[in-house]
């Protein structure tokens, strides 16, 4: 939700950058190319962060673009 011009955040960003990471993940580990359960907290923020950015990003566009 956009509140004043500031962006979505909580839910509705982690609802959409969630699925972004899993689905980016999911086919390297199906693939045996990783296994999330050996990476450090370094990897784990590096791959987080970016997936938690575009769901704030597609939060707010998503908000701005459905406002009446």
């Amino acid at each position: 939700m956009v509140v004043r011009g500031r962006p979505a955040s909580g839910l509705p960003a982690r609802a959409a950058g969630e699925p972004a990471d899993r689905a980016s993940v999911a086919p390297l580990t199906i693939l045996r190319l990783t296994d999330p359960r050996e990476w450090s907290a370094s990897s784990w923020v590096s791959d987080i962060v970016p997936h938690l950015a575009y769901g704030l990003t597609a939060a707010t566009v998503y908000d701005r673009l459905t406002q009446a």
